[in-house]
């Protein structure tokens, strides 16, 4: 099976050119030189999340009756049952995609920011630096990356937390995740919760102007390969609801990633 990473990130160009690595494990997918800045659409990013003026969240439906009545849906026509409450991103200009076979997706895939001394720095003050700031980082196979719709007719869980598909995990706090852009959180098993993954740069959108590494686990869920939570077993990941990622949902859908 042909898998697509893909990568959206805004960029800020200073001096000489950052570079981007990818490897699966020790194999280097491919080395991304930039030469100048990838802007936002519509301008400087207003993350939805912090912004109660904006109106985010589709046309309220009624919650049906059964497992889970007190729970509000949100549906619109062209998201479906997806959950997706981030359709005013400011999307970026250029994204990235990689066409993987499924054989080299084994452990992880890591991806290297070089990106120093790209500043005016002298005498303790900056004031011009070159920087990253990353909306989505996912793995899904390239089927799907074509044709958004065949994951409503594979995969019929991925509805968000108003399916009711019956789990075990119905009333604790570790019920779902995101797919296919990882989570923002890591499992700490003692507690068996989610905690923010503070190593993860896609957290709260942070800007890093500095070099960076990161890696994403790999593991399998419904027979396909995916990038799962940290500390997550694909049992246990098999166990949890599964959520497609907003943001995520956003460049495909809004923005017409795969166009």
């Amino acid at each position: 099976m042909k898998y697509i990473l893909f990568l959206a990130f805004e960029y800020k160009h200073y001096k000489k050119p950052a570079t981007i690595e990818l490897f699966a494990d020790d194999m280097l997918i491919d080395s991304i030189q930039l030469h100048e800045s990838i802007e936002r659409k519509n301008g400087e990013l207003v993350h939805p999340y912090d912004n109660p003026d904006l109106n985010l969240m589709p046309k309220k439906l009624p919650s049906r009756s059964g497992f889970g009545s007190g729970i509000t849906e949100y549906r619109d026509a062209k998201h479906g049952k997806w959950k997706h409450y981030a359709d005013k991103w400011s999307v970026c200009e250029k994204v990235f995609t990689f066409e993987i076979d499924e054989g080299v997706l084994k452990n992880k895939i890591t991806l290297n920011v070089i990106n120093e001394n790209n500043n005016n720095y002298t005498n303790g003050f900056m004031s011009k630096y070159s920087s990253f700031q990353f909306d989505v980082i996912g793995l899904l196979p390239k089927k799907y990356f074509d044709d958004i719709d065949l994951v409503d007719k594979e995969l019929p869980d991925v509805l968000g937390t108003n399916h009711g598909r019956s789990s075990p995990y119905d009333f604790d706090t570790v019920q779902d995740w995101s797919w296919p852009s990882p989570q923002n959180a890591v499992y700490n098993v003692a507690k068996d919760d989610w905690e923010q993954d503070i190593s993860n740069f896609m957290s709260n959108s942070l800007t890093l102007g500095y070099s960076f590494r990161q890696d994403f686990d790999i593991g399998e869920w419904n027979g396909i390969k995916v990038l799962k939570p940290r500390n997550v077993s694909d049992r246990f990941l098999n166990e949890l609801y599964c959520l497609m990622e907003p943001v995520f949902l956003t460049y495909m859908l809004r923005a017409g990633l795969n166009k």
